[in-house]
């Protein structure tokens, strides 16, 4: 994944280098050196967490729904979107049929449920308070 990618998909998401270090488990100094290219090294679970947001943000569906996702329920709601994601997409590359479509995520009870826990537990900026 190229450095103008990581940004793209970031820029696309409205989020700052420090929000999507929080979301993707690592520090602001890490994304900074992924988006000038000083370091490509992406670790494994990053590398998917990434291609699993550019995949969302390639459909205008998909894109529209992750963006709600992150106005009801913050970092906190997208993070379990990716964290369901790295169960479910590999499973789905693999040829077997989905358990839920980002969709039907978006309209279930856990959903709704997930985004009023991460709204009341952590603050807009997705910071335990």
């Amino acid at each position: 994944m190229s450095p103008d990618e990581i940004r793209k998909i970031r820029d696309s998401l409205g989020l700052k280098q420090e929000d999507l270090a929080l979301l993707l488990g690592v520090n602001k100094g890490t994304i900074s050196r992924y988006e000038s290219g000083q370091s490509l090294n992406l670790q494994a679970d990053v590398r998917r967490n990434l291609e699993q947001l550019q995949a969302f943000m390639a459909d205008e569906k998909q894109k529209n729904q992750i963006l709600a996702i992150l106005d009801a329920g913050g970092l906190a709601a997208l993070a379990g979107i990716l964290t369901i994601g790295a169960v479910t997409f590999p499973l789905v590359a693999a040829g077997a049929a989905p358990l839920i479509t980002l969709a039907g995520l978006m309209t279930s009870p856990a959903l709704k449920c997930l985004a009023s826990f991460a709204a009341s537990f952590l603050g807009d900026d997705g910071k335990k308070h």
